[in-house]
Protein backbone atom coordinates (compact mmCIF):
# COMPACT_ATOMS: atom_id res chain seq x y z
CA UNK A 1 0.00 0.00 0.00
CA UNK A 2 1.18 3.54 -0.76
CA UNK A 3 -0.27 7.03 -0.45
CA UNK A 4 -2.41 6.51 -3.57
CA UNK A 5 -4.42 3.81 -1.82
CA UNK A 6 -5.07 6.13 1.11
CA UNK A 7 -6.21 8.85 -1.30
CA UNK A 8 -8.49 6.39 -3.07
CA UNK A 9 -10.16 5.55 0.24
CA UNK A 10 -11.01 9.25 0.65
CA UNK A 11 -12.34 9.45 -2.91
CA UNK A 12 -14.46 6.35 -2.33
CA UNK A 13 -16.10 7.98 0.70
CA UNK A 14 -16.88 11.04 -1.41
CA UNK A 15 -18.33 8.96 -4.24
CA UNK A 16 -20.67 6.92 -2.04
CA UNK A 17 -21.36 9.83 0.36
CA UNK A 18 -20.16 7.73 3.27
CA UNK A 19 -20.58 9.40 6.64
CA UNK A 20 -20.54 8.31 10.26
CA UNK A 21 -23.73 7.29 12.06
CA UNK A 22 -24.84 10.06 14.42
CA UNK A 23 -25.16 9.53 18.17
CA UNK A 24 -28.40 10.93 19.60
CA UNK A 25 -26.58 13.02 22.25
CA UNK A 26 -25.65 16.21 20.31
CA UNK A 27 -22.55 17.49 22.14
CA UNK A 28 -21.32 13.97 22.76
CA UNK A 29 -21.75 13.23 19.06
CA UNK A 30 -19.70 16.33 18.30
CA UNK A 31 -16.90 15.09 20.56
CA UNK A 32 -16.76 11.67 18.90
CA UNK A 33 -17.78 12.47 15.35
CA UNK A 34 -20.41 9.74 15.35
CA UNK A 35 -19.91 6.00 14.90
CA UNK A 36 -17.46 5.24 12.10
CA UNK A 37 -15.92 2.30 10.31
CA UNK A 38 -12.58 1.00 11.56
CA UNK A 39 -13.00 2.39 15.07
CA UNK A 40 -12.96 0.80 18.53
CA UNK A 41 -14.94 2.26 21.43
CA UNK A 42 -14.52 1.17 25.05
CA UNK A 43 -17.39 1.99 27.42
CA UNK A 44 -16.62 1.29 31.05
CA UNK A 45 -17.93 1.97 34.52
CA UNK A 46 -18.82 0.43 37.84
CA UNK A 47 -21.79 -1.77 38.63
CA UNK A 48 -25.05 0.19 38.55
CA UNK A 49 -24.02 2.76 35.95
CA UNK A 50 -26.41 1.54 33.20
CA UNK A 51 -23.69 0.51 30.75
CA UNK A 52 -25.86 -2.12 29.09
CA UNK A 53 -28.98 0.03 28.94
CA UNK A 54 -27.10 2.97 27.49
CA UNK A 55 -25.46 0.75 24.87
CA UNK A 56 -28.85 -0.63 23.83
CA UNK A 57 -30.29 2.89 23.68
CA UNK A 58 -27.49 4.58 21.72
CA UNK A 59 -26.20 1.78 19.51
CA UNK A 60 -29.31 -0.31 18.86
CA UNK A 61 -32.58 1.59 19.33
CA UNK A 62 -31.41 5.00 18.14
CA UNK A 63 -29.54 3.60 15.14
CA UNK A 64 -32.59 1.62 14.05
CA UNK A 65 -34.91 4.61 14.37
CA UNK A 66 -32.45 6.79 12.44
CA UNK A 67 -32.24 4.13 9.73
CA UNK A 68 -36.03 3.99 9.44
CA UNK A 69 -36.02 7.75 8.84
CA UNK A 70 -33.01 7.64 6.51
CA UNK A 71 -32.26 4.23 4.93
CA UNK A 72 -28.90 5.55 3.73
CA UNK A 73 -27.73 5.15 7.34
CA UNK A 74 -27.53 1.38 6.86
CA UNK A 75 -26.08 -0.80 9.59
CA UNK A 76 -26.15 -4.16 11.30
CA UNK A 77 -25.41 -4.79 14.97
CA UNK A 78 -24.16 -8.04 16.43
CA UNK A 79 -24.80 -7.78 20.15
CA UNK A 80 -22.95 -10.46 22.13
CA UNK A 81 -24.43 -10.43 25.62
CA UNK A 82 -22.33 -12.37 28.11
CA UNK A 83 -23.88 -11.41 31.46
CA UNK A 84 -27.57 -11.14 30.62
CA UNK A 85 -29.58 -13.55 28.51
CA UNK A 86 -30.74 -12.48 25.08
CA UNK A 87 -34.28 -12.68 26.48
CA UNK A 88 -33.48 -9.98 29.06
CA UNK A 89 -31.94 -7.76 26.38
CA UNK A 90 -35.17 -8.09 24.40
CA UNK A 91 -37.21 -7.30 27.53
CA UNK A 92 -35.31 -4.00 27.74
CA UNK A 93 -36.10 -3.31 24.10
CA UNK A 94 -39.78 -4.15 24.66
CA UNK A 95 -39.92 -1.63 27.52
CA UNK A 96 -38.71 1.13 25.23
CA UNK A 97 -40.83 0.26 22.21
CA UNK A 98 -44.08 -0.28 24.14
CA UNK A 99 -43.58 2.86 26.23
CA UNK A 100 -43.04 4.96 23.10
CA UNK A 101 -46.13 3.45 21.49
CA UNK A 102 -48.57 3.47 24.43
CA UNK A 103 -47.16 5.88 27.02
CA UNK A 104 -47.60 3.20 29.68
CA UNK A 105 -44.85 2.23 32.12
CA UNK A 106 -43.03 -1.07 31.72
CA UNK A 107 -40.15 -2.79 33.48
CA UNK A 108 -38.19 -6.02 33.48
CA UNK A 109 -40.11 -6.99 36.62
CA UNK A 110 -43.36 -6.57 34.73
CA UNK A 111 -42.31 -8.94 31.94
CA UNK A 112 -41.14 -11.44 34.55
CA UNK A 113 -44.59 -11.16 36.19
CA UNK A 114 -43.14 -10.02 39.51
CA UNK A 115 -45.50 -7.08 40.15
CA UNK A 116 -48.47 -8.35 42.14
CA UNK A 117 -50.76 -5.37 41.59
CA UNK A 118 -49.99 -5.28 37.84
CA UNK A 119 -49.80 -8.90 36.65
CA UNK A 120 -49.27 -10.04 33.10
CA UNK A 121 -52.53 -10.61 31.26
CA UNK A 122 -53.54 -11.57 27.74
CA UNK A 123 -54.83 -8.04 27.23
CA UNK A 124 -51.40 -6.60 28.04
CA UNK A 125 -49.80 -9.21 25.79
CA UNK A 126 -52.00 -7.97 22.95
CA UNK A 127 -50.11 -4.66 23.14
CA UNK A 128 -47.25 -6.35 21.32
CA UNK A 129 -49.32 -6.13 18.15
CA UNK A 130 -48.71 -2.38 18.25
CA UNK A 131 -44.94 -2.78 17.96
CA UNK A 132 -44.73 -5.96 15.88
CA UNK A 133 -43.92 -4.13 12.59
CA UNK A 134 -41.10 -2.27 14.36
CA UNK A 135 -39.78 -5.48 15.95
CA UNK A 136 -39.64 -7.18 12.55
CA UNK A 137 -37.50 -4.32 11.27
CA UNK A 138 -35.30 -4.62 14.35
CA UNK A 139 -34.86 -8.32 13.60
CA UNK A 140 -33.37 -7.49 10.19
CA UNK A 141 -30.81 -5.07 11.61
CA UNK A 142 -29.86 -6.46 15.02
CA UNK A 143 -28.56 -9.91 15.95
CA UNK A 144 -28.48 -10.66 19.68
CA UNK A 145 -26.56 -13.74 20.81
CA UNK A 146 -25.89 -15.15 24.27
CA UNK A 147 -24.63 -18.66 23.52
CA UNK A 148 -21.01 -17.92 22.57
CA UNK A 149 -18.62 -17.15 25.43
CA UNK A 150 -15.10 -17.86 24.13
CA UNK A 151 -13.28 -15.19 22.09
CA UNK A 152 -12.14 -17.52 19.30
CA UNK A 153 -15.63 -18.94 18.77
CA UNK A 154 -17.21 -15.50 18.94
CA UNK A 155 -14.81 -14.26 16.27
CA UNK A 156 -15.54 -17.30 14.08
CA UNK A 157 -19.26 -16.58 14.29
CA UNK A 158 -18.80 -12.91 13.39
CA UNK A 159 -16.38 -13.73 10.57
CA UNK A 160 -18.90 -16.15 9.06
CA UNK A 161 -21.58 -13.44 9.10
CA UNK A 162 -19.19 -10.93 7.55
CA UNK A 163 -18.11 -13.25 4.73
CA UNK A 164 -21.48 -14.84 4.00
CA UNK A 165 -24.01 -12.07 4.54
CA UNK A 166 -22.43 -8.64 4.20
CA UNK A 167 -19.40 -8.99 1.96
CA UNK A 168 -16.53 -11.07 0.64
CA UNK A 169 -12.74 -11.12 0.65
CA UNK A 170 -11.30 -10.14 -2.73
CA UNK A 171 -8.63 -12.73 -3.51
CA UNK A 172 -6.59 -10.40 -5.70
CA UNK A 173 -6.24 -7.53 -3.24
CA UNK A 174 -6.84 -9.59 -0.08
CA UNK A 175 -9.25 -6.90 1.08
CA UNK A 176 -12.73 -7.23 2.52
CA UNK A 177 -15.36 -5.75 0.21
CA UNK A 178 -18.85 -5.07 1.58
CA UNK A 179 -21.88 -5.63 -0.62
CA UNK A 180 -23.12 -2.23 0.55
CA UNK A 181 -20.10 0.07 1.06
CA UNK A 182 -22.15 2.38 3.29
CA UNK A 183 -23.31 -0.31 5.70
CA UNK A 184 -21.74 -0.05 9.15
CA UNK A 185 -21.11 -3.37 10.87
CA UNK A 186 -21.16 -2.80 14.63
CA UNK A 187 -19.92 -5.45 17.06
CA UNK A 188 -20.94 -5.00 20.71
CA UNK A 189 -19.50 -7.24 23.43
CA UNK A 190 -21.18 -6.85 26.82
CA UNK A 191 -19.12 -7.29 28.91
CA UNK A 192 -15.66 -8.43 27.93
CA UNK A 193 -14.94 -9.29 31.58
CA UNK A 194 -17.34 -12.21 31.18
CA UNK A 195 -15.52 -13.77 28.22
CA UNK A 196 -14.46 -17.30 29.05
CA UNK A 197 -11.02 -18.81 28.65
CA UNK A 198 -10.17 -20.18 25.24
CA UNK A 199 -8.91 -23.77 25.29
CA UNK A 200 -5.38 -22.85 24.25
CA UNK A 201 -5.05 -19.98 26.75
CA UNK A 202 -3.74 -20.24 30.28
CA UNK A 203 -6.45 -18.06 31.85
CA UNK A 204 -9.28 -15.57 31.23
CA UNK A 205 -6.83 -12.67 31.32
CA UNK A 206 -5.01 -13.99 28.25
CA UNK A 207 -8.26 -14.65 26.38
CA UNK A 208 -9.74 -11.21 27.10
CA UNK A 209 -6.50 -9.51 26.11
CA UNK A 210 -6.45 -11.52 22.88
CA UNK A 211 -10.06 -10.55 22.16
CA UNK A 212 -9.25 -6.86 22.48
CA UNK A 213 -5.82 -6.75 20.87
CA UNK A 214 -6.03 -9.43 18.19
CA UNK A 215 -9.59 -10.35 17.26
CA UNK A 216 -11.05 -6.85 17.66
CA UNK A 217 -8.19 -4.55 16.73
CA UNK A 218 -6.19 -6.48 14.16
CA UNK A 219 -8.95 -8.49 12.49
CA UNK A 220 -12.43 -7.00 12.96
CA UNK A 221 -11.27 -3.37 12.96
CA UNK A 222 -8.27 -3.26 10.65
CA UNK A 223 -9.20 -5.99 8.16
CA UNK A 224 -13.01 -6.09 8.19
CA UNK A 225 -13.37 -2.35 8.96
CA UNK A 226 -16.01 -2.95 11.65
CA UNK A 227 -17.05 -0.58 14.40
CA UNK A 228 -16.25 -2.25 17.73
CA UNK A 229 -17.96 -1.37 21.00
CA UNK A 230 -16.55 -3.22 23.99
CA UNK A 231 -18.14 -2.79 27.41
CA UNK A 232 -15.94 -3.36 30.45
CA UNK A 233 -16.48 -3.38 34.19
CA UNK A 234 -14.50 -1.37 36.74
CA UNK A 235 -12.98 -3.32 39.61
CA UNK A 236 -14.87 -3.45 42.91
CA UNK A 237 -11.99 -1.90 44.85
CA UNK A 238 -12.51 1.40 43.02
CA UNK A 239 -16.03 1.68 44.46
CA UNK A 240 -15.09 0.90 48.07
CA UNK A 241 -15.54 3.84 50.43
CA UNK A 242 -12.33 5.34 51.85
CA UNK A 243 -11.79 8.13 54.39
CA UNK A 244 -9.08 10.67 55.07
CA UNK A 245 -7.24 10.85 58.38
CA UNK A 246 -9.85 13.42 59.45
CA UNK A 247 -12.67 10.98 58.81
CA UNK A 248 -13.85 12.68 55.62
CA UNK A 249 -14.98 10.52 52.75
CA UNK A 250 -12.82 10.63 49.60
CA UNK A 251 -15.42 11.28 46.89
CA UNK A 252 -12.91 11.55 44.02
CA UNK A 253 -12.18 7.87 44.51
CA UNK A 254 -15.46 6.95 42.82
CA UNK A 255 -14.70 8.77 39.55
CA UNK A 256 -14.04 6.15 36.82
CA UNK A 257 -10.40 5.84 35.81
CA UNK A 258 -8.80 3.51 33.28
CA UNK A 259 -6.38 2.18 35.90
CA UNK A 260 -9.41 0.81 37.76
CA UNK A 261 -10.58 -1.45 34.94
CA UNK A 262 -11.37 -4.99 36.00
CA UNK A 263 -9.39 -8.08 34.86
CA UNK A 264 -7.39 -6.52 31.99
CA UNK A 265 -6.19 -2.94 32.38
CA UNK A 266 -4.45 -2.63 28.99
CA UNK A 267 -7.61 -2.67 26.85
CA UNK A 268 -7.69 1.15 26.45
CA UNK A 269 -4.45 0.87 24.46
CA UNK A 270 -6.31 -1.04 21.75
CA UNK A 271 -9.25 1.35 21.44
CA UNK A 272 -9.47 4.62 19.52
CA UNK A 273 -12.02 6.00 21.99
CA UNK A 274 -12.48 5.33 25.71
CA UNK A 275 -15.65 6.50 27.46
CA UNK A 276 -16.41 6.34 31.17
CA UNK A 277 -19.90 6.37 32.64
CA UNK A 278 -20.38 7.60 36.20
CA UNK A 279 -23.39 7.42 38.54
CA UNK A 280 -22.51 9.80 41.41
CA UNK A 281 -25.80 9.29 43.24
CA UNK A 282 -24.84 5.66 43.87
CA UNK A 283 -22.19 6.95 46.28
CA UNK A 284 -24.13 9.88 47.69
CA UNK A 285 -22.08 12.41 45.71
CA UNK A 286 -24.11 15.62 45.39
CA UNK A 287 -22.20 17.41 42.61
CA UNK A 288 -20.47 16.22 39.46
CA UNK A 289 -18.59 18.48 37.04
CA UNK A 290 -20.82 21.41 37.99
CA UNK A 291 -24.09 19.47 37.84
CA UNK A 292 -26.26 19.37 40.97
CA UNK A 293 -26.97 15.66 41.19
CA UNK A 294 -29.52 15.72 44.01
CA UNK A 295 -32.69 16.65 42.07
CA UNK A 296 -32.12 13.88 39.52
CA UNK A 297 -30.61 11.25 41.80
CA UNK A 298 -30.33 7.91 40.04
CA UNK A 299 -31.54 9.46 36.77
CA UNK A 300 -28.23 11.32 36.33
CA UNK A 301 -25.15 9.96 34.55
CA UNK A 302 -21.95 11.62 33.45
CA UNK A 303 -20.24 10.47 30.25
CA UNK A 304 -16.60 11.43 29.85
CA UNK A 305 -14.32 10.91 26.84
CA UNK A 306 -11.03 9.85 28.45
CA UNK A 307 -9.30 8.91 25.21
CA UNK A 308 -10.02 10.13 21.70
CA UNK A 309 -7.52 9.33 18.98
CA UNK A 310 -9.20 11.77 16.58
CA UNK A 311 -10.30 14.63 18.81
CA UNK A 312 -10.37 16.31 22.19
CA UNK A 313 -10.11 14.32 25.39
CA UNK A 314 -11.56 14.85 28.87
CA UNK A 315 -14.78 16.18 27.37
CA UNK A 316 -17.98 15.15 29.08
CA UNK A 317 -21.74 15.58 29.18
CA UNK A 318 -24.39 15.06 31.82
CA UNK A 319 -27.37 13.00 30.76
CA UNK A 320 -30.82 12.25 32.14
CA UNK A 321 -31.56 8.52 31.93
CA UNK A 322 -34.75 6.54 32.44
CA UNK A 323 -33.46 3.03 33.03
CA UNK A 324 -36.83 1.33 32.76
CA UNK A 325 -37.67 2.63 29.29
CA UNK A 326 -34.14 3.23 27.95
CA UNK A 327 -34.58 6.94 27.47
CA UNK A 328 -31.47 9.12 27.58
CA UNK A 329 -31.39 12.88 27.03
CA UNK A 330 -28.31 15.08 27.04
CA UNK A 331 -28.48 17.89 29.60
CA UNK A 332 -27.30 21.43 28.85
CA UNK A 333 -24.01 22.59 30.33
CA UNK A 334 -24.30 23.27 34.07
CA UNK A 335 -23.96 27.03 33.59
CA UNK A 336 -26.95 26.96 31.22
CA UNK A 337 -29.31 25.40 33.77
CA UNK A 338 -31.25 27.91 35.88
CA UNK A 339 -34.15 25.67 36.85
CA UNK A 340 -33.61 21.93 36.51
CA UNK A 341 -37.28 20.92 36.31
CA UNK A 342 -37.91 23.68 33.79
CA UNK A 343 -34.94 22.54 31.74
CA UNK A 344 -36.18 18.95 31.76
CA UNK A 345 -39.60 20.15 30.62
CA UNK A 346 -38.02 21.97 27.68
CA UNK A 347 -36.23 18.72 26.82
CA UNK A 348 -39.56 16.92 26.74
CA UNK A 349 -39.17 15.23 30.14
CA UNK A 350 -42.12 15.59 32.52
CA UNK A 351 -39.97 14.71 35.52
CA UNK A 352 -42.34 15.84 38.27
CA UNK A 353 -45.26 13.71 37.05
CA UNK A 354 -43.21 10.50 37.05
CA UNK A 355 -41.53 10.21 40.47
CA UNK A 356 -40.57 6.63 41.14
CA UNK A 357 -42.23 5.52 37.94
CA UNK A 358 -39.12 4.19 36.31
CA UNK A 359 -38.82 0.73 37.81
CA UNK A 360 -35.42 1.10 39.44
Amino acid sequence: MDFRDAMLSIKARIDIEDTSLPISLPRFNEFLGGISDEEMYLLFGATGTSKTKLAIKLFVLDLLNQYLENPDNDFHVIYATLELSATEIYYNIFCNALHRQTGNNYSIKFFKNKIQDDPLTNDRYEEFKLIMPWLKKLDKKVTIIDHIKQPSKLYQYIRWKLNNEWGTVDETSNKYVKHNPRKKIIIITDTINALQKDTEDADEYTSIKRWSNYYCKQLLKMFYKCSIINIQQSDKQSTTVQYTGKGERIEDKFIPRVENLSTVKTTPDDHTTVISIYNPSRYGVSECEGYKVGPLGNHFRYLNVLKNSHGDENKGVGIYIDNAHLEAVELPRPDQIDNLCGTLSLLGIDYLSRPGGFGF
